[in-house]
């Protein structure tokens, strides 16, 4: 036991979150980050619901044209998810 706690080495602080007063601001720091992740999420998700109405109306319309036998200059009418 002596022998491995004489070989023991101390974990390097990677991120220090103490302010230039000594407070420690980990919290704060923590809860900002993750209210920007949160809010790059939300902006992800709402992208690719966007994107996912698009590709629906498109092979919608699509599948209209080939069962209509019709020019492709169909009017795109989005639908709702």
């Amino acid at each position: 036991m002596k022998r491995e706690e004489s070989a023991y080495k101390k974990i390097p602080v990677i991120t220090n979150f103490t302010d230039e007063d000594g407070n420690d601001r980990m919290k704060e720091t923590v809860q900002a980050n993750y209210r920007r992740i949160k809010e790059e999420v939300k902006q992800i998700v709402q992208e690719e619901l966007e994107r996912i109405k698009t590709i629906r109306c498109c092979v919608n319309c699509y599948q209209i044209m080939r069962l209509s036998n019709k020019s492709p200059k169909l009017k795109i009418i989005p639908i709702e998810v």
